[in-house]
Order: structure tokens, then sequence, then C-alpha cells
């Protein structure tokens, strides 16, 4: 032990005065009087970064006025994220998705919002059939069977055809721009042969059968065979005179619908008569084929009244038992419009025809 001391303690003498050198007083060998902070006086010395010149570049003395928070908008940006959730796309009512995408049968319209589609006056389906019942696309907005198509065109069978001249497939309502509507739906001229035995065509716009008034024309001798007007916008009603049945004038005000529940310049078709557009349709308006002040009765809209007596009042549909809104009517593979005549469902649009189908003889457009 004495011998370890005795090797320990010359060596702490030796590091004592240099321990002594190390420290911060004025005694100490490396003191200087400039580097010293003890005395500085830190109170006026700005040691903030000078935001001034970090923010703006302007002169460091002067950040009243070039980093003034008060003028700066300091509000949170908006959150784009937020403000529209553009994941919700794509179905009947909303914004089209990227590339005018739809879904669910829908279709992109003009104004970018996503329509149901294939229906009359509806935009042309993208997927599939573009129109259905086997309707025309026009423009890209579908027109039923048996209805104009464009001016001077009439959709025939999904095909947008020529009508009203001669040889011409009639035009709606059977009018042809000079002469007469023959019982086979295509235009004669003045004075020619309507074919068969329906006479010729004379100077009412009607063949020797179908005029306003006359007996209506038979499209066939076999029993129950449809019978058909010839004169424009007339169809053969019942009459308990003779003949029995006759051609009357349809579509207009306070007339009966014309077949396909139709009715002229805008009218609504309430229960087998024309209401006109505008008037009084019920105990509510009558607006472009739709009651309840347009909304009720028009394709797709809720059907009008109340069960078990609803009812539609658009042309070319019907408010099927069970539903709760108006369908299309009367189309290739589509439900038989009403004949307001027996209130009964028969009416099929040109060139179709009715197809009972088992086991209820339920009628269907073919």
């Amino acid at each position: 032990m004495k011998a370890l001391m005795s090797s320990v303690f010359p060596l702490l003498l030796m590091v004592s005065p240099m321990v002594s050198l190390t420290g911060c007083l004025r005694d100490n060998l490396g003191y200087s009087p400039t580097d010293d902070m003890g005395d500085a006086d830190l109170s006026q010395t700005n040691i903030v970064p000078d935001l001034a010149v970090s923010l703006d570049g302007s002169s460091p003395d002067d950040l009243a006025t070039s980093s003034d928070l008060a003028s700066r908008d300091l509000s949170p940006r908006p959150d784009l994220l937020n403000t529209r959730d553009l994941s919700l796309c794509g179905t009947a009512g909303q914004t089209c998705c990227p590339g005018a995408a739809c879904q669910g049968g829908a279709a992109c319209t003009a104004a970018n919002i996503c329509s149901t589609c294939g229906g009359p006056g509806q935009p042309c389906c993208t997927n599939g059939d573009a129109c259905q019942g086997g309707g025309c696309c026009t423009n890209s907005v579908c027109s039923q069977s048996g209805n104009s198509c464009r001016v001077g065109g009439i959709c025939t069978d999904g095909n947008c055809k020529d009508c009203g001249g001669a040889g011409q497939p009639c035009c709606p309502d059977s009018t042809c721009s000079a002469g007469c509507c023959a019982p086979t739906g295509v235009c004669v001229n003045k004075g020619d042969s309507c074919t068969g035995l329906y006479g010729t065509c004379g100077d009412k716009g009607a063949c020797g059968c179908g005029g306003a008034g006359a007996g209506c024309c038979l499209t066939s001798f076999t029993p129950g065979a449809p019978s058909v007007c010839t004169a424009p916008s007339t169809q053969c009603m019942p009459n308990s005179g003779i003949p029995n049945n006759t051609c009357q004038s349809c579509g207009g005000a306070g007339e009966a619908c014309c077949d396909g529940n139709r009715c002229g310049a805008g009218g609504c078709c309430v229960a087998g008569t024309c209401a006109a557009n505008g008037a009084t349709c019920g105990a509510t308006t009558c607006v472009n084929g739709s009651c309840g002040a347009g909304t009720c009765g028009g394709l797709g809209q809720v059907c009008c009244g109340t069960a078990p007596n609803t009812t539609c009042t658009a042309p070319d549909t019907r408010c099927l038992q069970n539903s709760t809104n108006c369908t299309a009517c009367g189309g290739k593979g589509e439900r038989c419009c009403i004949n307001w005549r027996t209130n009964s469902p028969s009416i099929c649009l040109a060139p179709y025809v009715q197809d009972l189908r088992a086991p209820n003889n339920t009628c269907f457009c073919k």
C-alpha cells in the first residue's frame, strides 16, 4: 500500500496546477476580456433570427412593414379533399365520372350529369341498345317507335325513316304531306288507289273509308282484326249507330286520347280524355304531358292518383299493377298501352302487334 501511494501521490501533484488553469476566472491564463460575456448587457441584443430578411428580403431594420403578420392572410387554405366527394359519380342524378362514364344503365348528358336513358325523350344509352322498345336515337335523344324522330321522319323498329311522301311510311298521327295514309300505313297521292278494298284517296286526306265521321277500315276480314282510320289525328271509336265503328278526331283538348295515351301540343291524357297543356288536370295542372303541375304521370315519374286508381298521363306510358312509377308501353318487348275505348291493355305502336303471353294472357308487343 505504501508503495502504491508513493507512486500515485507525485502524479496528483503534477495534475493539480493544470486543473487550476482551465477555469473561467480572471487569473486563468486563457482569459480574454473580449470573450468573457459575464459582464455583457444582453437586454439590447436581438438574438432572434431576422424575420424581415427571411420572409421577403426587405431591410432588417423595418420588421413592422416588411413582415407585418397582421397584413398577411394566415387563414387556413381550402380543404379541396373535403369540399366535394368526387367518388360520388356515375349513377342517375350524379356527376358523370371521368371519361363521361355512368353506371347502372345511366347515360352522361351534355350537362355532365348521369341520367336514366333509353326511354322516349331520354338520353340514348351508351351500353347495349341505345333506345328501348325499338326506339330510335337521334341527336343523342330517344324517340319511341311510331313517333317522330326528326322533321319529316318517323321511327320504325329502331330506324329513323323518311315519312309522308308517296310510297313512304305515314308520319305520326296518320299524316302525309300530300294525299292519304292508306290502312297499310303507307302514303298514297290524291286520286290514287289506297289498295285493296279501301277505295281511292279523296280530297279530305282519307281513303274510301277511315275519314273523320266515316266508317273505320278493316285491316283484315279475320274476326277480331283491328279497324283503322286514314284521316290525320283520328281513331276508330265505338258507335251505337251505323256503321257501329266510326273514325273520330282525337288528341285535342276535350277529345279522346289517341292510341298510345297521346294528346297533342303537350296535353295530358286523363282517363282517356285530353287536357290541354296548362289547363286543369284533375285537381292540378297539366305541364307538358305530366299532371300534378309536372310532377306525376310522365315517364319515370310517380303514377298520378292513389292505388288502385293510378294512371299515367304522358304519351306511350302506363302505370303497371303494383308499380309506383310510369313505364314506357307499346314498344318492342314492352307491355301494351291502355286502350281507353275498352279500358284494357291492347295498344301496340307501329309496326308492333299484340303478343298475349301465358299464363294470364298478359299483353306484350312484338
